[in-house]
């Protein structure tokens, strides 16, 4: 259970630092590692398989992965000038 929380904190410290990297220093490379950083703390339990996760839960890593990509693209597309 502690670890569960310490993953939700450190999933949702990466999002903010992701956000921030976007929105004031505008690195959207950093922002792309953040994002995909926080991937890797999983907020939901380990003990629920992917199957029987609700929509909300399976979407929380789906919009996180959705944002790294689109980071990571908006970095190679603006330093392409």
């Amino acid at each position: 259970m502690k670890s569960l929380l310490i993953n939700r904190i450190l999933n949702v410290c990466f999002f903010i630092l992701g956000l921030y990297q976007i929105l004031i220093s505008k690195d959207y490379i950093q922002a792309a590692a953040s994002f995909g950083i926080g991937l890797a703390f999983d907020p939901i339990s380990h003990e629920i398989p992917w199957a029987q996760r609700t929509m909300i839960q399976k979407s929380i890593p789906i919009i996180q992965l959705a944002m790294c990509a689109a980071c990571l693209g908006l970095g190679f597309g603006m330093n392409d000038r």
